[in-house]
């Protein structure tokens, strides 16, 4: 892999966690429990959990932009929470 594909990995690495960060700015790279949840427009509730080891807790939410699973495809589909452009987006705690 060349030198330009790695910085292209990383910044969009660095992309994601500044969008984690504004949803959830008290997230940091520690060990722990991770939660994804929102509510729909018909007041149905979703979540997902998820943990995180070896002090990569920001890191493993932020991978969740970018992954392949059902709760990233959910996430992609959905947004990231904001109350004035998407208030049925995505939290994190």
């Amino acid at each position: 892999m060349s030198d330009f594909n790695y910085k292209k990995i990383f910044a969009i690495k660095k992309a994601n966690e500044e969008k984690i960060l504004k949803v959830a700015p008290e997230l940091q790279n520690k060990s722990g429990i991770y939660a994804f949840y929102r509510t729909d427009e018909n007041g149905f509730q979703h979540a997902y959990l998820g943990q995180a080891a070896s002090n990569n807790l920001l890191s493993r939410v932020a991978e969740h932009l970018s992954g392949y699973q059902y709760i990233d495809i959910s996430i992609k589909k959905h947004g990231l929470y904001d109350k004035n452009t998407n208030p049925y987006g995505y939290k994190v705690k």
